[in-house]
């Protein structure tokens, strides 16, 4: 059976793995082709890494463009507008500088773009204008790291309504975004849809501006982030975001970074997210009491004291799902501790903080967690109690993890001979991202026996011992082990008994 013989769905999954420029060159195959390339959700993001890919694709919409209005240069494959396919638009961070031009004559082909999201970019109130203008059904605005950008851009009189169909706004970074509050440049306006909002303030008077927003939301919102970018001074604007939060009845989702002097005695009831970064020092015990339906929870050198954290986790471990814990002590994840979180699903912390720590976790989760990962902070030296590096996997693989589905540990090396046990420690892992001590002997023979057991893997990721951060094409090796995982794939496929290296 050929290629064009595959039943259709099949066709699109493979079309949806190609480039929307891919695509594009697809659709001029056949007809079935091009039906096939018209599918709305192959077009529906386009994320562009450079301004080169941006002029190749200005170039393709406006040549499908001038075929469509001159009918003697039509062919049978130019009557669509690939354009109105799409909804999302995504610059990369690493994007070289933008010529907002070019984008904005891009966007006058996608009438339809809902997602914006242009990050560390020199966009500015203008830009930004035009875009609202070109763009009238503007949902989610990512402008993080675009300092230049504020209210009055997304404000501009000549394309505000009274009722803006945002529903997500982030703006990290954006140090001037705050310094109006949008009710004095558009009298009037509401955000009926709003239900995200992620942005930093770096004065008290910000914070204001940014509280009437969320107060006037406070029906619809249920994802708040907050990032503070000042110290505030000792006053009665000291609980002002308890007050908030009490005020925001839906909120499910909260993010706090460096929060310290703001008191927060209140989260809200329907709190199933929280995450605190930086130091969050006058988060209450109380605050925590009071949320009963948490189910993720993320404390990261919030020099919270490790009592009040213990009490946290036994406040809220009865529906607690996900943990990531990066403090400066790790004594509150004992087992008196951890036993009060039944349900626990994902870790992410580190593994070489105390001796008893692992043993902890296969005795209370060896049947149920389903992701552990590792990637804290090396430190020169461990504490008193603390593991060495070699001691975490014979410890991991003493244990059978039924249903753990990913590993992620790139701060404790693993040895090609201790790769041969995860087949029996983790049988049902899809998904494996080590870090790989060199060693001597047959390295590639033994991963491709270790393959040949690990029936249930996706994906394997494994990174050079010196450099720990980088994984996959950093190893001596990488050439000779894609060779070996695009043998494995086929293999899978076909579920051939033999696997060979080519």
């Amino acid at each position: 059976m050929n290629l064009t013989e595959q039943p259709t769905e099949i066709l699109i999954h493979i079309l949806s793995h190609l480039t929307w420029f891919d695509i594009v060159a697809c659709s001029y195959v056949n007809k079935q082709w091009h039906s096939l390339a018209c599918a709305e959700y192959l077009y529906k993001d386009l994320y562009f890494t450079s301004s080169r890919n941006m002029d190749a694709c200005l170039t393709v919409f406006n040549e499908t463009a001038l075929k469509r209005n001159y009918p003697s240069r039509q062919s049978e494959y130019s009557y669509n507008n690939y354009g109105h396919f799409v909804r999302g638009i995504h610059l990369a961070q690493t994007m070289d500088i933008v010529d907002y031009n070019i984008l904005l004559d891009l966007l006058k082909h996608f009438p339809f773009v809902q997602n914006i999201k242009i990050g560390n970019h020199g966009l500015t109130d203008e830009h930004l204008a035009c875009i609202r203008q070109t763009c009238p059904n503007l949902r989610r605005v990512d402008t993080s790291g675009c300092g230049l950008v504020t209210w009055k851009g997304l404000l501009d009189q000549q394309c505000c309504d009274q009722r803006l169909a945002l529903e997500s706004l982030t703006t990290g970074l954006c140090f001037e975004f705050w310094s109006t509050p949008p009710l004095s440049i558009a009298p009037g306006i509401h955000f009926p849809f709003l239900n995200e909002i992620k942005t930093h303030v770096t004065n008290i008077n910000q914070f204001q501006h940014a509280r009437q927003l969320l107060l006037m939301c406070k029906e619809t919102l249920e994802s708040v982030g907050i990032y503070w970018f000042y110290q505030p001074s000792i006053g009665a604007e000291l609980t002002l975001m308890s007050n908030t939060l009490q005020a925001l009845s839906n909120l499910k989702k909260l993010t706090l970074i460096g929060c310290s002097g703001h008191v927060v005695e209140h989260f809200g009831p329907h709190l199933t997210e929280l995450e605190l970064r930086g130091r969050c020092t006058d988060v209450t015990i109380n605050a925590f009491s009071k949320v009963k339906n948490l189910r993720r929870l993320s404390l990261s050198y919030t020099g919270i004291p490790a009592h009040n954290v213990q009490s946290v986790l036994i406040a809220c471990g009865e529906r607690l799902e996900s943990l990531y814990y990066n403090e400066s002590s790790q004594s509150a994840l004992d087992k008196e501790t951890l036993q009060h979180c039944s349900r626990l699903k994902y870790i992410h912390t580190s593994l070489r903080e105390s001796t008893k720590f692992l043993d902890t976790i296969s005795q209370l989760y060896s049947t149920g967690l389903e992701h552990i990962v590792d990637t804290s902070q090396l430190t020169n030296s461990l504490a008193d109690n603390g593991m060495p590096e070699e001691c975490v996997w014979p410890r991991l693989l003493s244990t059978t993890w039924k249903s753990v589905k990913s590993i992620h540990i790139i701060r404790a090396a693993v040895t090609i001979d201790q790769l041969l046990y995860f087949p029996m420690a983790f049988p049902n892992v899809e998904y494996i991202s080590l870090v790989l001590k060199d060693t001597e002997g047959p390295m590639l023979e033994k991963v491709k026996l270790f393959l040949r057991h690990a029936h249930q893997l996706k994906r394997l990721q494994l990174g050079a011992e010196n450099g720990k951060e980088c994984l996959g094409e950093d190893l001596n090796i990488a050439r000779k082990l894609h060779r070996l995982f695009v043998t494995y794939r086929y293999w899978k496929e076909h579920r051939s008994k033999e696997c060979y290296l080519y």
